[in-house]
C-alpha cells in the first residue's frame, strides 16, 4: 500500500510533516452509537433476513448480514461509493462493530459488495419493501388516529449505460424516476422506475399494496393523502375516492379555465395589495370538472399578490366539508413533510448514486439508502431536547458520527480512546445510555 507523506511549508518551527502511518486509528468512532441502536432495534438483521443467500456455503467469507451492515453503516458515515470499502474494510472501527478484531478477516471489498448488489432479485426487493413497511408499522406504540401519505416523484440522473435509464423531457436528462412515499413525514417506500415514466405511473398499484398493509394493522385509521399536480388524473382521483375513510388534497396545474374562474379573486388580491402594501392571500371554493374526469369535484383556489407579482394555486379535494384550512393546515406542509425528506434522502444518504448496470441492482441500492435514512431517523428521536434536536444528517454526521478515535486491543478488552477535547462528550454518553434503556 502506498505511503503518502509530505511536508507543510507554512509552519515556522521545526519541520511539519504528515503521513498515514498512525496505526489503529479511525475517523468513524461514532459508528459505535449506530451499531448499538441497530442491535437494539434488530434493524439490519431484518433486512438481511429478507435477502435469500444463493451462494455456495463453502465459498462464503462474509454473511449477508455483515455485508448489509457494512454498506448501510458506510452510507450513514458519509461514504457514498462502494469503492471506499477497499480501504475501510481494514478500518478497526468498522471491523469492531461487525465483531471482528484487528487480526480477523477484513470486511467485504468493493467487488464483494458489488456482487451482493447484483445477486438480489425482484423477490428479494418485494420482501425488503414488506420489511420497510412492517418495521414502520411496528414503531407505533399505540394505533394512530391518522396517517398522512405523501407521494412524490424525483429525478436520479444517470451517467452510464444503466438499464432503464431513459431520457425525460421535463427534466431534460437521462435519468431514473423514483417514486418516494412517506407516511407521517418518514420515507417508507422508494420505488425505482424507468426514466421516461410519468410522475404518477404505477401509483394506484403501489397505494393498493401500501394501504392494504396499513389497514390490516390499523383498520379504523383515517388516511390523508397529499400529492402534486402529477397525480390529478381522473383514474387516480377515482381510486382515492373508492378508499374508505381517506381524504385527499392534490394539486392541479393552473390552466386557462381555472385562471378564468379565479380571475375576479386575483383582481381583488391585486387591488388589496395596492391599497395596503401588504401581501394578500385570498381563497375561494369552486366546482370544476376536467375533461378526463368522470364528475365535478371541489377545488380550493388561491390568489396571491405581493411586491408586484401574482400567484395562483389550485388543489382538488374530496373533503365533504372543504374549508380553506385544508390548504394552509394540510396541503402546504408537503414541502416540510415530503419534499425535505426526499432532499435528505438524496443529499444525505446518496439515493441518487445509482451506477449499477442492472435495474434491480439499482433498486437495491436505492433501498439501502432508504434503510440508512430510516436508521438515522430512529437515532434522531434520541436527540429530542438536545442541541442537535432539529439538525440535518450532515450536522449529526459531523458532530457525532465522524469522531476521531485511537483503538487499542488486548486479549480481554477493546479500547476506543476519543479525543480528550471532544466537545460533545456528555451528549455522546447520554445517547448511549438512552439506547441501552430502549425496549428491544
Amino acid at each position: 500500500m502506498t505511503n503518502f507523506q509530505g511536508e507543510f511549508k507554512f509552519f515556522q518551527g521545526p519541520k511539519l510533516t504528515y503521513d498515514f502511518e498512525g496505526g489503529n486509528m479511525s475517523s468513524d468512532g461514532g459508528v459505535l452509537l449506530v451499531k448499538e441502536l441497530d442491535t437494539k432495534l434488530k434493524f439490519t438483521a431484518g433486512i438481511a433476513n429478507a435477502i435469500v443467500d444463493r451462494r455456495d456455503p463453502a465459498q462464503i467469507s462474509h454473511t449477508i448480514k455483515d455485508l448489509v451492515c457494512e454498506r448501510i453503516y458506510m452510507l450513514i458515515q458519509g461514504y457514498e461509493d462502494t469503492n471506499d470499502a477497499n480501504r475501510l474494510r481494514s478500518d478497526l472501527a468498522f471491523k469492531s462493530v461487525l465483531n471482528r478484531g484487528k487480526n480477523d478477516l477484513d470486511l467485504g471489498s468493493q467487488s464483494t459488495l458489488c456482487r451482493l448488489e447484483n445477486a438480489v432479485d425482484r423477490r428479494d426487493i418485494k420482501r425488503l419493501m414488506d420489511y420497510s413497511i412492517e418495521h414502520w408499522l411496528n414503531s407505533f406504540e399505540q394505533p394512530p388516529l391518522e396517517i398522512t401519505l405523501d407521494v412524490d416523484p424525483t429525478d436520479d440522473p444517470a451517467h452510464g449505460h444503466q438499464q432503464m435509464a431513459l431520457f425525460h423531457g421535463y427534466y431534460g436528462q437521462v435519468m431514473f424516476c423514483p417514486l418516494i412515499i412517506s407516511a407521517n413525514g418518514v420515507n417508507i417506500m422508494a420505488v425505482l422506475r424507468p426514466g421516461s415514466r410519468h410522475g404518477a405511473a404505477k401509483i394506484i398499484s403501489i397505494l393498493k399494496y401500501l394501504i392494504k398493509r396499513i389497514r390490516a394493522r390499523f383498520p379504523g385509521v383515517t388516511l390523508r393523502f397529499r400529492a402534486d399536480a402529477a397525480f390529478g388524473s381522473g383514474k387516480v382521483l377515482d381510486y382515492l375516492e373508492s378508499v374508505p375513510n381517506l381524504v385527499y388534497a392534490v394539486g392541479l396545474i393552473a390552466n386557462s379555465r381555472l385562471k378564468k374562474a379565479n380571475e375576479s379573486l386575483l383582481e381583488k388580491a391585486v387591488d388589496d395589495h395596492a391599497k395596503t402594501g401588504q401581501k394578500q392571500r385570498l381563497f375561494q371554493l369552486i366546482e370544476y370538472q376536467a375533461k378526463p374526469w368522470s364528475k365535478p369535484r371541489h377545488l380550493i383556489a388561491k390568489a396571491e399578490a405581493l411586491l408586484g407579482a401574482t400567484n395562483q394555486r389550485f388543489i382538488v379535494t374530496n373533503s365533504k366539508n372543504p374549508t380553506l384550512d385544508i390548504y394552509d393546515d394540510f396541503y402546504v406542509y408537503r414541502a416540510q413533510d415530503s419534499e425535505n425528506q426526499i432532499k435528505e434522502l438524496k443529499l444525505g444518504f446518496y439515493a441518487d448514486r445509482l451506477s449499477c448496470h442492472r435495474f434491480v441492482a439499482n433498486q437495491f441500492r436505492l433501498l439501502l439508502s432508504l434503510f440508512a435514512y430510516q436508521l438515522v431517523r430512529y437515532f434522531k428521536q434520541l436527540l429530542h431536547g438536545t442541541c442537535l434536536e432539529n439538525t440535518s444528517i450532515e450536522t449529526i454526521r459531523c458532530r457525532l458520527f465522524k469522531i476521531a478515535v485511537r483503538i487499542k486491543q488486548s486479549v480481554r478488552r477493546l479500547w476506543f480512546n476519543f479525543c480528550s477535547t471532544f466537545p460533545l462528550q456528555e451528549l455522546f454518553a447520554s445517547i448511549h445510555q438512552k439506547i441501552l434503556r430502549l425496549s428491544p
